[in-house]
């Protein structure tokens, strides 16, 4: 398993319905929190390029995507959601969780 951050940015003319689609293809990639809106921490088998195809799949030319590996080291604010710092640390520490 491993840990991903996935940023996507969509364009205005855009409906609710395909926000929600692009959710749900984040969340088949694993086991996925929304840290923000539209960023999102992903716990998952698969590796960055696979889930960002298949993200890819659901935006247009005109949006924004990026999803990147988290390795080793991060920090987070007071507000970070504790269900985001376990999933981390699920991976990373994970007898600590």
């Amino acid at each position: 398993m491993r840990i991903f951050v996935v940023s996507y940015e969509l364009n205005k003319d855009k409906t609710r319905e395909h926000h929600d689609r692009v959710i749900e293809v984040i969340k088949y990639q694993g086991e996925a929190i929304e840290i923000q809106r539209c960023v999102w921490i992903v716990k998952s088998v698969y590796g960055h390029a696979v889930i960002r195809d298949c993200i890819q799949k659901e935006i247009g030319s005109g949006d924004k995507l990026f999803v990147g590996m988290l390795k080793g080291y991060s920090a987070a604010g007071d507000t970070f959601l504790e269900k985001a710092a376990s999933l981390i640390s699920s991976v990373w520490h994970p007898h600590s969780t």
